[in-house]
C-alpha cells in the first residue's frame, strides 16, 4: 500500500489516474455484485414458481386417478412416468396415510 500511495501522489497526473481507477473498479465490482443477486433472486423465484407448479400437477393427477378408482400400482406407474421426466432432479413418492396440507392456489 505505501508503494501505491507513493506512485499515486508523486504527481497529479498520477493521482487523478489512480483515483479514476480505484472509483472505476469499486463500481464494477458493485455493479457485478447487484447483478448477480438480482439474477439468483429471480432464478431462485422461477424455480419455486416451478417447483410448485409441477407438485400441483402431480397432486391433481394423483387426485384424479384416485377419484377415477384406480390401484396403487396403476398410481405408482402415473408417478414413475413423471419421474422418469426429471430423472435425478427430484425423487416422488406414494404413501398411505393423512391428506397433507397444503397451502390455498
Amino acid at each position: 500500500m505505501p508503494k501505491l500511495f507513493l506512485f499515486a501522489t508523486r504527481t497529479l497526473k498520477r493521482f487523478i489516474f489512480t483515483s479514476t481507477f480505484a472509483v472505476s473498479a469499486l463500481t464494477f465490482l458493485i455493479v457485478i455484485g447487484t447483478v448477480s443477486c438480482i439474477f439468483l433472486r429471480q432464478a431462485e423465484d422461477a424455480s419455486t414458481r416451478f417447483s410448485y407448479a409441477m407438485a400441483r400437477q402431480i397432486f391433481v393427477s394423483i387426485s384424479q386417478a384416485m377419484e377415477e378408482g384406480r390401484t396403487r400400482k396403476e398410481m405408482t406407474k402415473l408417478l414413475e412416468t413423471y419421474q422418469s421426466s426429471f430423472p435425478e432432479r427430484f425423487a416422488i413418492e406414494l404413501s398411505v396415510g393423512q391428506a397433507p396440507e397444503h397451502p390455498a392456489d
